[in-house]
């Protein structure tokens, strides 16, 4: 307890030796009327400003950025001894993995500096944590949605149907998670406080981003689909086998969010307060969810990393039915480019 008189101000340290949830409640006992309080202040452990909470979200971050940096190191060297074969979605790949590993280099810096340094919510990091997030969210997308499309792999280029509805799903995509992250910044950061935000804005702008990303499971999983019946029908084993290598992984990581999304849920029906916030920065998704995108990045970039056989992934161009299959010349030809390409 710590008694302030009026008009008077105060700096008050407590030592606290457990790990629990804790309150600090501000009461006026004299009975006067239009009270105000004015100050700061925070919590700070041994380990830094961060509460019990969310400090394993530092070193989360901290790590996948070394991981991202690591990932595009090997991936950029691949790319550069591979330059005279590499195909234009390799080169998205490495941008793809480029915009992750800038977006967790600066959550790292973010909630280093609050932690060590200066225990406030930064302004400018807020800003640019959530323009790196949209951005990052529709180019990863976006990236397995041309995958699963077969764009360089069987397909030179996307149609125009097919490119307009990429684009404009990836735009609607990106405005309204913008949105929906800069709605729920004006909740967590102190110089957007007074700027009064209706307290629905944050769960309806979800709405359409939910519903957005459900659009996008779907799409992905309907074209990986049509890719892989129409690899097996023209017999294309060394493309097949990548795709059936990246089905098998992309369903993984699904049953994993989802058990984790089943298992937030659970928890927060029947834990008690006191073991809830040890792991809510796990499964509310802080924890599992990044690690997740790391994995299927990682996937990707293994899967459709630059090496000697280049030629194989951009050799027979196919078509969607069977009015637009490939002549069998044409893959006679492709026979021959590919023993030629193993040979050389």
């Amino acid at each position: 307890r710590l008694d302030v008189r009026r008009g008077a101000r105060a700096a008050h340290a407590m030592a606290l030796a457990d790990s629990a949830r804790w309150y600090f409640v501000l009461v006026d006992c004299t009975g006067a009327e239009n009270v105000t309080f004015s100050g700061r202040f925070v919590w700070r452990s041994p380990y830094g400003y961060l509460d019990a909470a969310n400090m394993p979200r530092m070193p989360l971050y901290v790590a996948l950025a070394a991981a991202y940096a690591l990932l595009v190191a090997a991936y950029g060297a691949l790319a550069a001894w591979h330059a005279r074969t590499l195909l234009r979605l390799q080169l998205c790949v490495l941008g793809v993995l480029v915009v992750a590993l800038v977006e967790h280099a600066v959550y790292a810096c973010d909630w280093a500096l609050y932690n060590y340094a200066t225990g406030a919510i930064s302004l400018e990091f807020n800003v640019v944590s959530v323009l790196l997030n949209a951005a990052r969210a529709v180019c990863a997308w976006t990236l397995l949605l041309a995958v699963a499309m077969g764009y360089q792999l069987y397909r030179a280029r996307l149609s125009r149907v097919r490119t307009v509805a990429v684009l404009a799903y990836a735009l609607a995509f990106f405005v309204f998670t913008l949105l929906h992250g800069v709605v729920e910044m004006f909740a967590y950061t102190p110089e957007l406080a007074e700027h009064n935000i209706p307290s629905f804005a944050a769960p309806l702008l979800s709405l359409p981003v939910t519903f957005l990303e459900i659009g996008l499971v779907v799409w992905v999983a309907l074209e990986l689909r049509r890719s892989y019946f129409l690899l097996r029908r023209h017999a294309q084993t060394y493309k097949l086998a990548i795709f059936k290598r990246l089905v098998g992984a992309l369903v993984t990581f699904a049953v994993l969010a989802v058990l984790v999304f089943a298992l937030g849920i659970v928890a927060w029906a029947t834990g008690e307060d006191v073991v809830l916030w040890r792991v809510s920065w796990l499964v509310a998704g802080f924890g599992v969810y990044p690690l997740l995108l790391f994995l299927v990045l990682a996937t990707v970039a293994f899967l459709l990393r630059p090496t000697a056989h280049n030629a194989r992934l951009r050799m027979v161009q196919l078509g969607d039915d069977a009015h637009h299959d490939v002549p069998l010349a044409e893959h006679r030809r492709a026979a021959a480019a590919y023993a030629a390409a193993d040979n050389g």
